[in-house]
């Protein structure tokens, strides 16, 4: 297996009932969970997953993580992953798609301004948006896929290095 339990985090702060015991057997090892691929939003082929990614300190909250913790209990990030107990991971920006650019509102206009003169990204009880419609029709699934098949476009569109398409998470 290259996954283990997924952990639950809260600002940084591992909460799960077992992640001392987990932590202390097996290190900081990358957790990893999917859900049902019956979620409306979701391409019928993928299976969405919870990744948890045990960080420095994991039992307590960022802002009360003290130097002699950090240093105790390392967490699993490291440069080259090697799979000891605090080697198990590392992280690198792959780049980003900002809500602007995905939804098509015109960021000359700051988000402040662009709420003070009645906008809104979503409205719940109208199932729509003022002066945006990219979350329109929230629950429906054949919209969620096509922003879901327009977020993979736009990443691959600025970042053509990257694979079209990833393998599917948590596959053991």
């Amino acid at each position: 297996d290259q996954f283990g339990p997924l952990h639950r985090f809260r600002n940084g702060q591992c909460i799960s009932s077992f992640c001392n015991d987990t932590f202390r057997e097996f290190g900081y090892t990358v957790g990893c969970s999917t859900t049902s691929s019956g979620q409306s939003s979701y391409p019928s082929r993928s299976h969405p997953a919870w990744y948890s990614l045990p960080g420095a300190c994991p039992s307590l909250p960022e802002g009360q993580k003290t130097e002699k913790c950090i240093a105790d209990f390392a967490g699993g990030e490291c440069a080259d992953p090697n799979g000891s107990h605090s080697c198990t991971y590392h992280i690198e920006d792959a780049g980003s798609v900002t809500l602007d650019e995905l939804s098509g509102r015109d960021n000359s206009t700051s988000l402040k301004d662009w709420c003070a003169a009645g906008n809104v990204e979503y409205d719940p009880a109208t199932d729509r948006g003022v002066g945006m419609h990219f979350w329109d029709q929230l629950n429906n699934g054949s919209v969620g896929k096509e922003r879901m098949y327009k977020l993979a476009y736009l990443f691959y569109k600025k970042y053509p290095s990257f694979p079209r398409r990833l393998p599917e998470p948590c596959m053991r």
